[in-house]
């Protein structure tokens, strides 16, 4: 790229005077450099927090569909919404 810069200086004095020209890789380029290693353990620790949550939040379903029963008999009684998951 130098030589490049060079001979359009030389052909355009004017036009390209003070001009270069840098190469870099095009994922440098679009994404940034990569992120230091504190930063890649702090995203893995959230990921592994937002697992957690989404694991008890199937649990949770799992349980509640196991008790669809038990819910309609509440129902079918007259509770209200306070009263239907009173013990979840």
């Amino acid at each position: 790229m130098k030589r490049v810069t060079g001979d359009l200086t030389a052909a355009y004095p004017d036009a390209d005077t003070g001009i270069g020209a840098t190469l870099m890789p095009l994922k440098e380029q679009m994404v940034g450099l990569p992120a230091p290693a504190s930063a890649r353990f702090a995203r893995g620790g959230w990921l592994r927090a937002l697992d957690r949550c989404v694991n008890v939040a199937n649990l949770l379903m799992a349980r509640s569909t196991g008790r669809t029963r038990e819910f309609a008999v509440r129902a079918a009684l007259g509770a209200n919404r306070g009263r239907m998951c009173a013990s979840c």
